[in-house]
């Protein structure tokens, strides 16, 4: 299989690319995006969950795609508890059926639903992609489907399901696409180089995409609501105007921090991270969860699934970060703050606290001498004013510098 990225291939390069992955094209999907990829027991393979319970579960050991060109079976474990039934299910590599159907060309999968396969006339300037068609659902669109027509604008059924890699690559008139509500999937470099988007509006929550998924594009005002959005997705724009996080956002990458002109809602509550540079980095209050593992992802490089680095799915309170001299600035008391200390990295407070102001009045006095005292003797509740000496712990030392500043005042 070619793996030098598209971007480096000239003309002929692009012509043998297209003939090394049209037999891929050919072929059905079941996911994008892996769940799990296992180190474990000297395996290393990727796991796809059937259903939500986790009770089956799908195992493939070539990690570069979701497709395997080998004869060996995919391996089907049914689990029950902690034990599982192990079952093989043949490859078909066949290429799957076509259809003809108003100047288009749609696939037929085995369950009896339609992917649109390609355009007849890459000169027609807009489509309207029915929901079904001879009974059958269209429910994806397959890779190059799109590839370099010049269509200004298409409309997705609400029954589309997924977008392959490439489906819209160099689409440069394209301007308005919809993005419907049940969408799961966009492949890596699925709408590469399309440089005339408007604006866009990603409204999908339980939609899984690639930072390349929208490479090389343009587009104005972006408003992505999907549980996790992927880090540096803006980065892969030449130029947008805005972006915008909508209410079922959850998880973000710290990348969108540094960035003073985005908004991050109260409803975002992870920030993932992998190595953060030396820098100064703005925590908000609502965070719970830093440094977490992010959710299986992937890249430009895996050409034909945006799957291709899975990594294990969230795991609370588990941090992958390595810090270089990184400066947070955050609330006391908060994930900002706790991670600081944890990770002995500098904390700057961006609380209106009084220093020396034990018992939260807003003053120092006398009166946050004895609070600090009884904090300290039976551990009551205290304001992080009584951190006076602003090494990130409450101990005999804040009573010492405390009691000094004290009478120093009077």
């Amino acid at each position: 299989m070619l793996t030098t990225p598209y971007t480096d291939l000239e003309k002929d390069g692009y012509e043998i690319f297209l003939d090394e992955h049209g037999f891929i094209k050919d072929m059905a999907i079941f996911d994008t995006v892996p769940d799990i990829l296992h180190l474990d027991d000297d395996n290393f393979y990727i796991e796809y969950w059937v259903d939500d319970d986790k009770t089956a579960s799908i195992e493939i050991s070539n990690l570069n795609s979701y497709y395997t060109f080998d004869k060996d079976p995919f391996i089907y474990k049914v689990y029950d508890g902690d034990s599982y039934e192990v079952y093989e299910i043949e490859k078909n590599l066949d290429p799957l059926p076509t259809m003809e159907y108003e100047g288009c060309t749609y696939q037929i999968y085995p369950d009896n639903t339609l992917a649109f396969y390609s355009l007849d006339d890459k000169t027609v300037s807009s489509v309207d992609i029915p929901e079904i068609i001879d009974g059958m659902e269209v429910t994806g669109i397959k890779m190059f489907a799109f590839d370099q027509c010049e269509i200004t604008s298409v409309h997705l059924p609400e029954t589309i399901t997924y977008i392959e890699p490439f489906a819209f690559y160099q689409c440069e008139d394209l301007r308005n696409v919809n993005f419907p509500k049940g969408l799961k999937s966009i492949g890596g470099s699925g709408f590469c180089e399309c440089t005339a988007l408007g604006d866009l509006n990603i409204d999908c929550p339980d939609l899984k995409f690639s930072s390349f998924s929208f490479y090389h594009c343009l587009a104005k005002n972006i408003t992505v609501n999907t549980r996790v959005v992927p880090k540096n997705v803006t980065s892969h724009f030449f130029k947008y105007k805005s972006l915008n996080f909508g209410k079922d956002v959850t998880e973000i990458g710290y990348n969108y921090l540094l960035d003073k002109n985005i908004e991050i809602p109260e409803n975002v509550k992870v920030i993932t991270w992998d190595v953060i540079p030396e820098s100064y980095i703005t925590i908000p209050e609502h965070i719970e969860i830093l440094g977490a593992y992010r959710r299986a992802s992937g890249n430009l490089y895996h050409s034909v699934s945006i799957g291709g680095d899975p990594v294990i799915p969230l795991i609370e309170n588990k941090s992958m970060a390595e810090m270089f001299n990184t400066t947070i600035m955050g609330y006391y008391g908060t994930e900002a703050h706790n991670y600081a200390i944890a990770h002995n990295a500098e904390f700057i407070p961006l609380d209106d606290v009084v220093s020396g102001d034990a018992n939260g009045d807003g003053k120092m006095n006398i009166a946050d001498l004895v609070s600090l005292q009884n904090y300290l003797l039976k551990d009551s509740d205290i304001s992080y004013g009584a951190d006076v000496n602003k090494d990130d712990r409450i101990d005999v030392f804040d009573l010492a510098e405390l009691r000094r500043q004290i009478i120093r005042n009077t």
